[in-house]
């Protein structure tokens, strides 16, 4: 039996080559325009492309580089094909070195650079063995040389951007030089010397002195466009060392903190989002490759080596070769020129060369390159996804059964088969694979939103807030570990503080589903029609000392904008951020676990999923997510529920009830207030917990906003890295005569 057709193998087998090899040009040119679109973006079908392409174009290159191998070696009647298709050997090197916009697809391929170091070895050897077996008739060995060796330099080139992008490499570039320190021997046997001399001998010790207060000075500097690219990558230079948990030292701090205090909350998020780029750019791209002399001088070299062997190919009698592989060479050699331009352009317009012109005082330049820049990326455009998904546990509580709506058949019930009787049973077979059924619904309820300016805002100021109130470097550590205890303690709310001493995970549900509960029962149904997240006037936001006030322009809103109408729409925007923040940590805790302090999440999570399931069956239907609410809210919760279950289940479902129900004594602007501050607190203990390998991954899918918080954070001098507390102090050895 044939399941391909003859027709179909025999047009496979006679052309097979040339598919291969116009395949890993198309593959090619894909991958040099997705790939930088990729930390922009956290769609999920771009991620699934840009992988598949990824993984295809080496595997589609080896293969046809094989295959020539093969054809090479044999004898065959096509020996003139044969011959120019060895030609083809070098293009294929060439697409083994890949585009300058992506080196790996995850950091578990830096990892692997060995790996790839063989395959250099392997695939140049086999590039080398089709070369030699065609020179019985080398007419296009000149030309070959010239794409063979820009097809080495392109590959070893991967290879090393692959090698300085592992973790260990990394670490090792950024280590700075041994410091032993004063030589301590030498100066006790000065000391000692002196002592027994009969003198009187004293140590006089002069720390460091530190650098004057210039944050009113930092404030009336002007960061155009420009600048900030300048200044960010400045900051990515000394902060990249936390990336591969290295330490900072207070001088890191005394030059970061006063500067982004001075900042608006605008320009210190995007100075991150530069030093993120910055550092995605280092992970999984040639840049630290191509942004210096000899990346500059290969790529002219590599381009002038392509362009040489074009008019060599077309000055060569090419009249005896079929007219198809003629045109698939230059089809090659075009695209190999045209891929080459396209690199050359990139590098021109990139952030590497803008800080390479500031430096070299080409400000003009530099600004005419970032305003044609801004034509493609319109001006205040994200260097990431700026987006942070969304998952609410009682919508997933209410709806969890119609996910799996369509994985359902309909199969004869077993037990009437033999009795003659048919019935039909409806199996859920999805049931029989509980890593894709888990994957099925969490992707079901999954929704995505932009981070808006109004929550970068507060979060700025509450960060700016706390770290001005730190006198020391111990007030500043203990920020580090607030989980909603500070604010809780500010807002008189004691009562509240068992909530947030348990476990990480258990407290990020208990305040989920309470906010959630508090939320959808407070909130009015007209109000939530369409995006739950806006339902509210379209405002402009002022933040003052940490505090939100609203100034309301749409006419749909309240005409009398009295005080008490501000602190209405600051308690609803209060409640908004509590909402987005709450559907952001539980995302994170149920997708992204790695992220999160270690605990026991996925057990709780599944142990109050499968008790929210058992009390859904037994009452009413809930017509929405507001009646599914107020079923919970009505629970009587009296006594504590672990009193009545143990400790065996590990479900939080009726302890977030009490909690609920505690928020909901106090006043709304109070209860808002309160959320929020947890809310930030929770937010900041994950972000400065999460390892530095869990944030540098996201990197490469969007981005997270955790991570830009984390950044923040260790700007702020908020952060475990800094280590070296003072410099070398001075120690003078007196001798009174």
């Amino acid at each position: 039996m044939q399941v391909i057709p003859f027709q179909v193998r025999q047009l496979w087998s006679s052309h097979e080559i040339r598919f291969l090899v116009l395949l890993s040009l198309i593959l090619q040119i894909f991958l040099i325009f997705l790939a930088p679109l990729r930390k922009r973006s956290a769609k999920r079908i771009l991620s699934l492309l840009l992988w598949s392409f990824y993984l295809s174009a080496d595997y589609v290159a080896t293969l046809a580089l094989g295959n020539l191998l093969n054809m090479q070696t044999q004898d065959t009647d096509e020996s003139m094909s044969g011959d120019i298709m060895a030609f083809w050997a070098p293009f294929l090197l060439l697409h083994l070195g890949g585009p300058d916009s992506i080196t790996s697809y995850s950091l578990e391929d830096n990892e692997l650079w060995w790996r790839h170091f063989l395959g250099l070895v392997v695939q140049v050897s086999v590039a080398v063995l089709i070369f030699l077996e065609s020179l019985p008739s080398p007419l296009f060995w000149k030309p070959a040389i010239l794409v063979f060796i820009a097809g080495v330099l392109k590959f070893g080139e991967r290879t090393l951007a692959l090698r300085s992008a592992s973790m260990d490499e990394l670490r090792d570039s950024m280590v700075h030089k041994p410091d032993p320190g004063p030589n301590y021997p030498k100066f006790m046997e000065e000391y000692v010397s002196r002592r027994e001399a009969g003198l009187n001998a004293y140590i006089k010790r002069e720390d460091e002195p530190l650098p004057p207060d210039k944050e009113a000075e930092l404030a009336t500097i002007v960061l155009s466009d420009v600048k900030v690219i300048h200044k960010g990558y400045h900051f990515f230079t000394i902060f990249k060392r936390i990336a591969v948990d290295l330490v900072l030292t207070f001088r890191d701090r005394l030059e970061s903190q006063p500067f982004f205090w001075s900042r608006t909350p605008a320009q210190a998020f995007r100075l991150v989002e530069v030093e993120l780029s910055f550092l995605y750019d280092i992970l999984h791209t040639k840049a630290l490759h191509v942004h210096c002399p000899r990346g500059r001088f290969l790529r002219g070299l590599s381009f002038s080596l392509i362009f040489l062997a074009s008019v060599l190919f077309y000055l060569c009698d090419k009249q005896d070769y079929g007219s198809v592989d003629i045109t698939i060479t230059y089809v090659l050699l075009s695209a190999a020129l045209v891929l080459e331009i396209i690199s050359i352009v990139l590098l021109l317009v990139s952030d590497w060369m803008i800080v390479w012109l500031e430096r070299r005082h080409l400000e003009s330049l530099a600004a005419a390159i970032v305003r044609h820049m801004n034509l493609v990326l319109p001006n205040g455009k994200p260097r990431w996804s700026n987006s942070m998904r969304q998952y609410d546990l009682i919508r997933y509580f209410r709806r969890r059964p119609v996910s799996n709506i369509f994985l359902q058949i309909n199969l004869p019930s077993l037990p009437h088969l033999f009795t003659g009787k048919l019935k039909v049973a409806k199996v859920n077979i999805i049931e029989y694979f509980p890593r894709v059924r888990d994957t099925w619904r969490n992707c079901w309820y999954i929704s995505s939103l932009n981070v808006p300016d109004y929550l970068k805002k507060l979060i700025f100021e509450e960060l700016k807030r706390k770290s001005k109130s730190a006198q020391n470097s111990s007030d500043l550590n203990g920020l580090r570990s607030c989980r909603g205890e500070l604010a809780l303690k500010q807002e008189s709310c004691i009562n509240l503080m068992w909530s947030v001493q348990k476990e990480f995970d258990e407290s990020i549900m208990l305040w989920h589903i309470a906010t959630t509960l508090c939320y959808q029962t407070e909130v009015s149904h007209s109000e939530q029609s369409g995006d739950e997240h806006t339902y509210y006037c379209e405002s402009n936001n002022k933040f003052r000392g940490g505090e939100v006030h609203v100034e309301i322009e749409n006419s749909n809103c309240e005409e009398d904008q009295t005080g008490t109408d501000e602190q209405h729409y600051s308690t609803k925007l209060r409640a908004e951020i509590s909402k987005m923040v709450s559907n952001y940590m539980m995302y994170l805790l149920v997708l992204q676990p790695a992220m999160m302090p270690p605990g026991i999440g996925k057990i709780r999570f599944q142990d109050t999923c499968a008790e929210a399931e058992k009390f859904f069956e037994a009452e009413e239907p809930a017509q929405d997510d507001k009646h599914a609410c107020l079923l919970l809210l009505d629970v009587v919760t009296e006594i504590e529920p672990i009193e009545v279950k143990g400790d065996r289940s590990k479900s939080v479902l009726f302890d977030a009830c009490r909690l609920a129900k505690e928020l909901k004594q106090l006043n709304a602007h109070k209860r808002w207030r309160v959320t929020s501050a947890v809310w930030l607190e929770l937010l900041g203990y994950a972000a400065i917990n999460c390892g530095a390998y869990s944030h540098a991954k996201q990197l490469s899918s969007g981005g997270e906003l955790l991570t830009h918080i984390w950044f923040l954070m260790v700007h702020m001098g908020i952060g475990e890295q800094y280590r070296i507390e003072s410099g070398h102090a001075r120690i003078k050895l007196i001798v009174d005569k």
